[in-house]
């Protein structure tokens, strides 16, 4: 019984260890494409576009969503520093 709850615990814990550096990935993400924003004055259509991505970031459940809306974002924020130069 005592195993049980222990081996119950100790997932538990990797859950949240897990839950934690998802967290703190999605929270580096959405800084990175702020300070693109910023950076490259982006308003308009291509501020929206953004927005949603960070949105989809946000409520991403795994590392592989973020990663996939973040490629995404990186795309769409490269094009835009293209067209300005």
């Amino acid at each position: 019984m005592v195993q049980v709850k222990n081996e119950m615990f100790n997932r538990m814990m990797e859950e949240l260890k897990q839950q934690k550096e998802l967290v703190i990935y999605k929270t580096f993400v959405l800084q990175y494409i702020n300070n693109a924003i910023e950076n490259l004055n982006i308003q308009g259509t291509a501020l929206e576009l953004l927005k949603g991505s960070m949105i989809s970031i946000h409520t991403a459940k795994t590392r592989e969503e973020v990663d996939f809306y973040t490629l995404h974002a990186e795309d769409f924020i490269r094009n835009i520093e293209n067209n300005k130069q």
